[in-house]
């Protein structure tokens, strides 16, 4: 029963992930030539730069939640040692959080000594970027304590209806921004549907936890001064890395603010826009397996969890051809028309910002299955390095190079990372960090940025929705083409779809 469990539990939440992804699009994609209705492209960039600032406090919360999720999973099948560490898991939650939400609201009432010179901000728009800013604090610090209801949820292999959860948070969100941007709230109507989205997301997913703990039959949650102190010692290291990687990982649109200038960093923002589509269909992939991967290595063994390993890469390299070549092909003709203007960064810093957006997804694909085999302070080690590499490239390759030293700078980390990653994985799986490294896959990403760097150069740019069509079109078809002759775990899933669907169709 255990392995259509995990089946089970990987595609709810990835369900519930790519409806998240949809209602991104929405927000990131679709409503933001709406936003420009009501401020300019500059404001926007400095509230890019202060969304960062708002992840920055989101630091306070140590990378628990892989953390926890981890803990929680080897503890079930003891029913006192997994009450104690849900009900100690939810207290260290619930004080980060506190803490997130009070440092952001004194960086918000400090906004005037700080905003000016670090995010561009100017006397037109520095009250609505500090309500801004408070309001997406408070949200962070909620949307922690629903992470910390979800990982709960994980570890029961059950987080298919705390992703739907999240779904409505994320509409009521988007819901807000309209209603906010309608009652002249200008760019703080982002901060508030933050808020609402945080509120609708925690109080929602906490009320379905609380049902299904006591449905679930578990011991009464309890806070245990032991488990406290073994869960922040399992936390000391790996939250140091947290830290230092969030605030690194993090950093690229407040430097490009502070070095460029703040319409470089929305210019920045917006022409990668079609990227981070294609990395937040990628990364859910990663965190959808996290729980039925580490309960593969805890109960089935590392020779079952490296055929998983070998499946999951060439998944998520297959779906890498898919949609970020294929976006490299046609990025110039989306920006031209999303926007109806000339913010675009250029042919090669576009190329650039695709490899970075790939690097990053498979390292963090490394980094969560690292910690799913159980070397969670290895991984940390790894995440440290990478944030050391990263911020030093950042500074010195922005400096020295300009805006295109942000992407060069995100590639030089993540990809020594990967490396890094792998040897930690290798130790993990007991095998070779040769064995796990999908050379061909990788050389059938090459080529496929190559080919639709070139059709970039080549096709002309599209001037309006119907002319975006006849690129994209063609380009997308290539690019599905080229992928299933090169991947045959997406071969495999899509005939495995293909005949579920014939075969409940032929039985209605």
């Amino acid at each position: 029963m255990r392995p259509p469990s995990r089946r089970r539990a990987a595609i709810q939440q990835l369900l519930a992930a790519y409806s998240s992804v949809l209602l991104n699009v929405i927000n990131g994609i679709v409503l933001v030539p709406y936003y420009f209705r009501f401020f300019d492209v500059a404001t926007y960039g400095s509230w890019l730069a202060c969304q960062n600032v708002v992840t920055w406090l989101a630091l306070v919360e140590l990378g628990f939640n892989l953390v926890f999720t981890h803990r929680l999973v080897s503890e079930g099948p003891s029913p006192e040692r997994f009450a104690e560490t849900v009900g100690s898991g939810l207290l260290l939650t619930a004080m980060t959080a506190i803490a997130a939400a009070l440092v952001g609201a004194v960086l918000a009432a400090c906004g005037p000594a700080w905003m000016p010179a670090l995010v561009g901000a100017s006397g037109d728009n520095l009250e609505d970027l500090r309500l801004g800013l408070l309001c997406a604090s408070l949200g962070v610090a909620l949307t922690m304590m629903q992470a910390a209801f979800t990982a709960i949820a994980a570890s029961w292999l059950d987080a298919g209806r705390t992703g739907l959860i999240g779904v409505i948070a994320l509409a009521c969100g988007i819901a807000t921004t309209f209603v906010a941007l309608s009652a002249g709230a200008g760019v703080a109507a982002l901060g508030l549907a933050a808020l609402v989205r945080g509120v609708v997301g925690a109080f929602g997913s906490g009320f379905y936890i609380a049902v299904r703990y006591r449905k679930r039959g578990h011991g009464r949650m309890r806070v245990s001064r032991v488990t406290l102190l073994e869960l922040l010692r399992t936390l000391a290291f790996p939250g140091m890395a947290r830290v230092l990687a969030t605030v690194a990982q993090n950093s690229e649109a407040t430097v490009a603010a502070a070095f460029v200038g703040p319409t470089a960093a929305a210019v920045l923002g917006l022409s990668s826009r079609l990227y981070d589509l294609g990395r937040i269909l990628l990364v859910p992939i990663s965190y959808s397996v996290f729980s039925p991967f580490a309960d593969v290595v805890l109960r089935d063994g590392v020779e079952r969890a490296r055929g998983l390993y070998k499946e999951l890469v060439g998944l998520v390299l297959g779906l890498s051809i898919l949609l970020l070549a294929s976006a490299v092909a046609v990025n110039a003709s989306f920006v031209r028309v999303w926007l109806g203007g000339e913010v675009y960064v250029g042919g090669a810093m576009s190329l650039a910002l695709a490899l970075a957006i790939f690097t990053y997804t498979f390292a963090n694909l490394q980094s969560v299955l690292v910690a799913a085999v159980g070397r969670i302070r290895e991984g940390a080690v790894v995440s440290i390095v990478d944030t050391g590499l990263r911020v030093a490239a950042l500074v010195v390759l922005t400096s020295s190079t300009g805006i295109v030293g942000i992407p060069l700078a995100s590639i030089i980390a993540s990809t020594i990372s990967i490396a890094l990653y792998s040897r930690e994985l290798a130790r993990g799986l007991t095998t070779r960090v040769l064995a796990l490294v999908p050379w061909a896959r990788f050389l059938a990403l090459a080529v496929a940025f190559a080919l639709a760097a070139v059709a970039a150069a080549w096709v002309e740019p599209a001037r309006g929705w119907l002319s975006l069509a006849r690129v994209v079109v063609p380009c997308g078809v290539v690019a599905l083409a080229y992928t299933l002759a090169v991947s045959r775990e997406l071969r495999e899933h899509g005939s495995s779809v293909l005949r579920r669907f014939l075969g409940a169709k032929s039985a209605t």
